[in-house]
């Protein structure tokens, strides 16, 4: 009798020994799996949009005291609702490196959640492999300004705010790129409204400037001067000159980082985006 039970208590063990060694391979292959469809997504991404894919450029000030910035953007472009970030639930996490500038991006996050139904929620307490699952931004102390547009779908992406970018208008211009909004200046209609001077640009900044088809952005407003997305009239001035001149004399275009908020097209952008009930549309 207690042969018996030693036996099925010994085929028990062995039982659960092999269950956990099988479940720790499957926890190997799916990591693996993950790494691999970043891989791809990344790849294929670059692949796509290589002739608008916006090379980094480090922070400096020039000899006419303009800050340029880094920018880098994905064009996942707004009308590709895949990325969308569901239910207008955007996922965060924020770097320890940016511990002094907390307040500043959560009054950020909460002028977006007062005019729109986009919440930020806070991903915390929770393991790291439930993290890298969620699909978040991660908003760190990186080189310049940068994000990808939309949700990018593989888990962390990052929402980089290096020196210069931790004023509330810069904060909301990036946070607007990360939930699917692109640059003002760069609509497919923008010819309409403004002339850029390639002339006074940087070359290797060009790519700021190049339009967007309509198939890939389609805002549901007119242009807007005032919207936290456009440049200034020197962004990227190789000489210190305009680079972007309204047609309108009357008209004032001004670099986010002078914002404190949004504009009335790009509230109305974002809910028409995220379908948001009972919001201004």
């Amino acid at each position: 009798m207690f042969r018996n039970s030693f036996k099925r208590i010994r085929i028990a063990i062995i039982s659960l020994m092999i269950i956990a060694s099988m479940c720790l391979i499957l926890s190997k292959i799916d990591d693996l799996l993950q790494k691999i469809s970043a891989r791809l997504y990344f790849d294929l991404n670059t692949n796509h949009f290589h002739q608008t894919h916006h090379k980094p450029v480090r922070f400096r000030r020039t000899n006419f005291g303009i800050k340029r910035k880094q920018i880098l953007i994905n064009r996942i472009g707004i009308d590709n609702f895949s990325r969308l970030w569901p239910k207008g639930i955007v996922h965060y996490i924020i770097s320890p490196s940016l511990s002094r500038y907390r307040s500043t991006i959560e009054d950020a996050m909460r002028e977006i959640e007062s005019e729109t139904c986009i919440r930020f929620k806070q991903l915390k307490n929770l393991r790291r492999r439930s993290i890298q699952q969620i699909d978040h931004i991660f908003l760190v102390y990186g080189d310049g300004c940068h994000s990808i547009v939309g949700r990018a779908g593989y888990g962390r992406q990052i929402l980089s705010l290096g020196e210069g970018c931790h004023d509330i208008g810069s904060i909301i211009h990036e946070l607007c790129h990360s939930i699917g909004l692109f640059h003002e200046h760069t609509r497919f209609d923008r010819d309409r409204y403004l002339t850029i001077v390639w002339n006074n640009i940087a070359p290797e900044m060009f790519d700021q400037f190049e339009k967007i088809p309509i198939s890939e952005y389609h805002p549901v407003q007119r242009f807007d001067f005032n919207s936290i997305m456009i440049y200034g009239r020197k962004a990227f001035s190789k000489n210190g000159l305009d680079t972007i001149v309204p047609k309108d004399r009357r008209a004032l275009i001004e670099e986010s980082h002078f914002k404190d908020s949004l504009s009335r097209s790009d509230i109305i952008n974002i809910n028409a985006l995220y379908n948001c009930p009972n919001k201004m549309i």
